[in-house]
């Protein structure tokens, strides 16, 4: 094994260190300590541009603490990789490389887990990639933000991601997330000819500012997008939220009347509800099985005021 007690992994390059399902993922202090301990360098995209760090196991318990960049670093390979703080040895887990770029691509899944740093210049998920960010108090310190191209993706499990992401013009990228409350609280840009796709099974998926100048698609349940659209951007004056429901790939049939009920609540002392008299307006479509001609008249402009 190359992994000892604070040893150090160059991986200079035009070389590759695949780390194949290594049982770095230890629960044993003593263990853990010496292969968890060690700090792997990397730099360029491997010999054959499929990256300088990957993990060609099945498997996906290939777990380090310490990664950092010396130049523009890929990580690749069909393994999942986590980069988290070690099992029961005072240790900080951390993928830095200052004004560097990290690519993540083909199906390889990086995982970021809580209490890690993540300081590097720019982030880039191509060709079927996924960044993953898992449990809490991860430390984000990414200028350039994230760029999804070529299908890359974002998986959402417990944390939320501050810094803006990108998709470019003509692109394509997806947010993902599984019954869990991380959410996208950076800007997302999409670019005109681009597409955003939201999958998951959570609510509110996506909550920080969006810029569309492309499409976005939704599957699975949930609200996806609910986010401040006016105010002071710290919910103390004048915030406004919109929050948008997809009903395609999940509709909901009704054979003749259907009546959805808007309930805002809050919270007392106690963990009792309180109900609120918030301002809520909304808006519905509904699809025809056949044309029909008849239409119900909309209401004048005094009634539909909000007093």
């Amino acid at each position: 094994t190359p992994f000892g007690v604070d040893s150090t992994i160059t991986v200079e390059n035009g070389a590759a260190f695949d780390i194949n399902t290594y049982e770095t993922y230890q629960t044993d202090a003593a263990k853990n300590n010496r292969t968890r301990s060690a700090i792997v360098k990397i730099a360029g995209a491997g010999p054959d541009g499929s990256g300088a760090l990957v993990n060609g196991g099945t498997g996906w318990n290939a777990a380090l603490s310490r990664v950092e960049l010396t130049d523009d670093a890929t990580i690749g390979g069909p393994g999942r990789i986590d980069v988290r703080p070690s099992v029961g040895v005072a240790m900080e887990g951390f993928i830095k490389g200052p004004g560097k770029t990290l690519t993540i691509l083909d199906k390889n899944y990086l995982n970021i887990v809580g209490g890690d740093t993540v300081q590097l210049g720019k982030i880039v998920v191509k060709d079927g990639g996924a960044f993953s960010v898992e449990n809490e108090n991860i430390t984000w310190d990414v200028p350039g933000g994230i760029t999804l191209t070529g299908g890359g993706r974002i998986i959402y499990r417990y944390d939320n991601i501050p810094v803006p992401v990108t998709i470019p013009d003509g692109d394509a990228g997806t947010y993902m997330a599984d019954a869990k409350v991380g959410r996208q609280t950076g800007k997302t840009t999409v670019g005109p000819g681009a597409t955003l796709t939201l999958n998951g099974t959570w609510a509110s998926m996506l909550i920080g500012t969006l810029e569309n100048n492309g499409t976005v698609l939704a599957t699975g349940n949930g609200p996806y997008l609910a986010g401040p659209t006016t105010g002071d951007g710290v919910y103390r004056s004048q915030t406004r939220f919109g929050l948008y429901r997809w009903h395609l790939a999940d509709p909901v049939y009704f054979q003749q009347d259907i009546r959805v009920t808007i309930q805002a609540l809050g919270w007392r002392s106690g963990g009792r509800y309180l109900p609120l008299q918030d301002d809520i307006s909304s808006v519905a479509y509904y699809y025809l099985d056949h044309p029909n001609p008849v239409v119900a008249p909309l209401g004048s402009v005094d009634d539909l005021e909000i007093i």
